[in-house]
């Protein structure tokens, strides 16, 4: 529908067709790829991860 139809309708339907003009939304600025909050590469991957215990196979 292109805007001359919208205002068509708008007014056989006795509503208003005068909206205020918008400003287009702006987008986010992109990441900081300094900022902290992503994991550090520095650290090792599975640090703090326990190993699995041995696996014996099924018992019974």
């Amino acid at each position: 529908m292109n805007d001359y139809e919208l205002v068509r309708l708008l007014r056989h339907l006795k509503l208003p067709v005068d909206f205020p003009k918008t400003v287009p939304a702006r987008s986010r600025p992109p990441p900081d790829p300094f900022d902290d909050c992503g994991l550090d590469p520095r650290v090792e991957l599975y640090e703090g991860i326990d190993a699995l215990p041995d696996y014996n196979g099924p018992q019974g």
